[in-house]
Formats: C-alpha cells, structure tokens, sequence
C-alpha cells in the first residue's frame, strides 16, 4: 500500500491508522520532517504495534530502524572541492528543513568553516510552494539574491536539482557563468543545458538495504537501528561553467 502526503504532513497519523486497519506488517518511512510534534507522537505510537523503517530520515525509537546517506560529508566535501579549486564565495541555496536537508545545511557550513571561508549571509532558503512548482519565480528570487552583493558568489551548490536548474536561469537572466551543483541526480540533471553536476544519494540502493533490515526484524534477527549509505558525485558540465563569476 503506497500513501503520498506530499506537504500534508499533519495528516501523517491519519495514513498510518489506514495502513494498519489493512493490517500492514511494517511501514516504510521515505524522509522525515521532525517539525511537527503530533507527527512525531503519531510514529512513535505506530511503532508500538509495527516496525518503522525510515529512509533518509533518522529517529531514535524501540521498533524504528533508519537508512540514511551521508549527505553531511558530502555536502562538506564539495565545498572542499569547489575550494580547492578556487573558488571562495560559495553560496547555498536549499527549499526544505527535512532531516536530510539539514544534514546537508550543516554539511555546507562545516565545509566553509573547515575552508576559513566567510558565509556572510551567503545562503537562500526558497519557500517549497515555489521551489516545486515554479522554477522562474524561485529563478527570479536567485537572481535578486545573487545581485544583492556587491560581489556576488562564484559558486554555488543546491539541495535539489530543481534548484539547480532555477539558479542556471537566473544566471543567464544576470548574465553570468558559474558552477552550480545539485542533488539527487535526477532527471532534471541531465535535460537542462548545461548538464548539472549533481549528488546522487543512492535511494535504490537505500531502498535495498531497509527490505533486507526489515527480512531481519521480521524473523527475529539482530538489526541495527542505524545504516548509513555512501553518496557519490556525479560530475557533469555545471561544475565547468566558469572559472570566476563574470557578468557578461
């Protein structure tokens, strides 16, 4: 039985009350927002009665087990990586506060931190209402962001493709060329021109892992409550385009 909630996430207790009236075995949890208390009492109340597996989400519960990437170090090695190729104002810009997106929030500022860079105020957070449904809005928003210093960011990562491809269309609106990475690695990674070098986090191979941890639970075997799956860097044009930020 799949159930979407997409934003509704206050009516999370009210999917899983279905879910156990069709007498499901185990529920799978694909990300996890902890801002909400009710949803949190909702999932702690379900695991009494069934297992929980949460992907790219972690909470610490009896009868919960979590698979998660690591996207902290990922996040932190990029900004090393765009660092040492020399670029110094790195900006981030991201849309949700998931357990995944703050993992890669406080990845980037670590990484800044561990580079001796500056953040000064060189992140954006894009409401999810316009990052997921309009890309020229949010590209637009970039855009402002990005001409509001007086010198700009000569590089910046991204915590979706979406993003990524909204920050590719506010660059050319400015006229500037610089690197842009993503996340996730979907499609929208490889359609747009040019191509966007992207994260991709490795949800099949999540996926993969949560079936064989709950096979386990299911027959009474030791299972640990935490495993963690490598991200790998997908390098595409994006992490080419421009040595510097130049306005045309």
């Amino acid at each position: 039985v799949l159930c979407c909630v997409e934003k509704n996430y206050e009516n999370m207790g009210r999917y899983f009350d279905t879910l156990i009236t069709k007498h499901a075995d185990a529920i799978f949890l694909i990300g996890l927002c902890t801002d909400n208390q009710e949803n949190i009492e909702a999932i702690e109340n379900l695991s009494k009665q069934i297992p929980v597996i949460v992907l790219n989400g972690v909470l610490d519960m009896d009868n919960v087990y979590n698979v998660v990437c690591n996207e902290k170090y990922m996040a932190v090695s990029i900004v090393q990586k765009l660092c040492l190729s020399g670029y110094s104002r790195i900006a981030y810009i991201y849309d949700t506060t998931t357990y995944s997106g703050l993992k890669k929030l406080e990845g980037y500022r670590k990484g800044v931190e561990q580079c001796g860079l500056s953040i000064e105020n060189l992140t954006l957070q894009i409401p999810e209402d316009i990052s997921m449904s309009d890309i020229s809005i949010a590209a637009k928003n970039i855009a402002d962001f990005m001409n509001s210093f007086e010198t700009m960011p000569d590089a910046i990562m991204t915590a979706d493709d979406v993003l990524a491809v909204a920050v590719l269309k506010a660059a050319a609106l400015i006229g500037i060329e610089l690197p842009v990475i993503g996340w996730y690695n979907n499609l929208y990674s490889q359609c747009c021109t040019p191509t966007i070098t992207s994260v991709d986090i490795d949800l099949a191979k999540m996926g993969e892992m949560a079936v064989l941890l709950l096979l386990r639970v299911l027959n009474n075997k030791y299972v640990p409550k935490y495993i963690e799956v490598q991200a790998r860097w997908i390098e595409r044009e994006s992490f080419h385009s421009g040595l510097i930020a130049k306005r045309n």
